[in-house]
């Protein structure tokens, strides 16, 4: 408990370190916040689909490029015009 004292003392001495520290805190606790809450949405919480081992993702690939790409909202259109071994297709 003294050392509690003591820590309040010396920060009451030095009110602009004491405000800086805080605020420093105050705003890494938040970032932290906000960046784990992204985090969950994004990668750790599971799709709200059923049957979830039956999602397939695809990918395009051509030529002129020398990586793999998603499929543009176009290409999508069209393969699920195309396909007939999907019960359904969706995009986001």
């Amino acid at each position: 408990m003294n050392d509690v004292r003591y820590a309040f003392r010396t920060l009451r001495t030095s009110p602009g370190f004491a405000l800086t520290a805080i605020l420093t805190l105050a705003l890494g606790i938040g970032l932290a916040t906000a960046v784990f809450t992204v985090a969950d949405a994004l990668l750790l919480r599971r799709l709200p689909v059923r049957d979830q081992d039956r999602l397939v993702v695809l990918w395009g690939a051509m030529r002129d490029r020398p990586f793999d790409y998603p499929l543009g909202l176009d290409d999508a259109r069209e393969f699920a015009l195309q396909t007939r071994s999907l019960e359904r297709v969706a995009f986001f």
